[in-house]
């Protein structure tokens, strides 16, 4: 385990960049070689330790064959895994999908056998107890994620908790608290034979899988209606001078303009530097202020027309510089790639100064700046609501796997389970007639309060069946 947390960080396998001769290199090439020989040390312990256990209860023959079998097979794995080690030489390869194919393998091997040989199966374990403990875990984890965000919040100083930021921290305890119950209410921890208890374990995989999806989406959620406050905010604040831009506004009122406009970005640059590790728009924010800063003074003190129209668009792109920076000190930061692409236009154009194109190059890169952090928000979006209602469907197929005998309630609760699974999932497809639906609604207060409303009426009916059957 301490092998995966030291590879993790550098696991990427959508990378390569040009080396040396132009030829294709996998910048993580170290860390696949790494991951190769972790994947391939476990395998080994795990023959071990079936052979130990096999040794310790060799006096049970039935015992034999089944061992022998899963121990020969983590073996096979376990060489695979050390001839992989070799194939990650110089270039880029895509041999990593192997991992992926010999643990599908193995574990297919692994539950055939189990299935056969029903003493080495999951019936007088402790599987249930086990798997509850992990999704507790992961609960807590989201507990600690959710923790995190909101100190966040409050490191940045540019936020406050407005009342849409504490309810969103309500929800989201709420939807910690709603997946808790969906889990553990209906849990049963009797046997429910061999191969249903099987199917029942490996659901857990793409449960516990959803469940980190999950929180972290409500989490980011409660980050993000932060910053869409305070850059409402800034909004608001530009509306108020917009109306008097023209060729006949006063000097006073473009140099209070521009003191306002150089007051308000001090605190953004600087909750950004405190928080942003390496924030490849910090730069261009002060250019771009101290270009607003300028045009609009100088229009301020000359008397010739039109100008004001260009400090009037370097306002414009100061402010939606901003509002990127807000989101990115609570943790909005689009992908590198991006980051870059917007980066070069931004330092393109620098080098021209004067008129319309620098102010259209500025406008470029800011705007392409500001379109990649809604992109990771629109991306939040699709996995959480996806990742959610798959939880509501799985915990509802798990219960159900779960109880021998069913009764109408049973069927009521898989039911409404599955319809609000359902309701999360399709809500992504709201984006396909209107892309603007979906901005209006993530921009909105009611994202997180949504998802506990609707959870809030499956557990209802889960609970009014629940109380129906003690009653009758």
């Amino acid at each position: 385990m301490i092998g995966f947390a030291i590879v993790g960080p550098n696991f990427d396998v959508g990378q390569s960049k040009e080396y040396f001769e132009e030829e294709s290199v996998d910048p993580g090439l170290d860390s696949f070689k790494s991951l190769t020989l972790i994947l391939m040390a476990s395998r080994l312990f795990l023959v071990v330790q079936y052979l130990q256990s096999l040794y310790f209860m060799k006096e049970f023959k039935e015992l034999r064959r089944p061992m022998i079998s899963i121990a020969f097979t983590e073996f096979v794995a376990a060489m695979v895994y050390m001839a992989l080690f070799f194939s990650f030489s110089k270039y880029h390869t895509n041999a990593y999908i192997t991992w992926y194919v010999v643990a599908a393998l193995e574990t297919l091997l692994v539950t055939v056998t189990s299935s056969i040989h029903r003493v080495v199966s999951f019936k007088g374990t402790h599987l249930v107890q086990r798997m509850s403990l992990l999704t507790l875990i992961i609960l807590g984890e989201g507990v600690m994620g959710l923790a995190e965000k909101a100190t966040s919040i409050v490191q940045a100083q540019i936020f406050g908790f407005v009342p849409s930021t504490i309810g969103d921290i309500i929800c989201c305890i709420c939807i910690i608290y709603f997946i808790y119950m969906m889990y553990f209410d209906w849990l049963q921890e009797e046997h429910m034979g061999t191969i249903r208890q099987q199917i029942w374990a490996f659901l857990h995989f793409p449960l516990h899988l959803c469940i980190v999806l999950a929180l972290e989406g409500s989490n980011q959620f409660l980050a993000w209606r932060a910053g869409t406050v305070k850059a409402f905010e800034l909004a608001n604040d530009l509306e108020k001078y917009m109306p008097y831009f023209n060729e006949t506004t006063t000097t006073e009122f473009y140099q209070e303009f521009a003191e306002y406009l150089s007051a308000i970005t001090e605190p953004v640059v600087d909750s950004a530097l405190a928080n942003i590790k390496g924030s490849e728009q910090l730069s261009s924010l002060y250019d771009t202020n101290t270009t607003a800063y300028d045009a609009i003074t100088v229009v301020g003190n000359t008397t010739t027309g039109g100008d004001w129209k260009t400090a009037l668009r370097y306002s414009a792109i100061c402010y939606l510089t901003l509002i990127s920076e807000v989101y990115k000190c609570i943790g909005f930061s689009p992908p590198e790639s991006a980051s870059d692409s917007s980066d070069d236009s931004s330092g393109d154009s620098s080098g021209d100064s004067s008129g319309e194109s620098s102010v259209d190059s500025s406008a470029d890169a800011t705007i392409g700046d500001f379109n990649n952090v809604a992109t990771v928000a629109f991306l939040i979006f699709i996995y959480f609501f996806v990742t959610i209602g798959l939880v509501c469907i799985i915990t509802g197929v798990i219960s159900w796997l779960a109880k021998r005998h069913k009764r109408g309630t049973d069927r009521l609760r898989l039911v409404s389970n599955f319809v609000v699974g359902l309701v999360f999932c399709l809500l992504p497809l709201m984006s396909i007639p209107d892309n603007d639906a979906v901005a209006n609604f993530v921009t909105s207060a009611w994202v997180l309060p949504t998802v506990v409303i609707l959870l809030l009426l499956s557990k209802s009916l889960c609970l009014a069946a629940r109380y129906t059957d003690v009653l009758y």
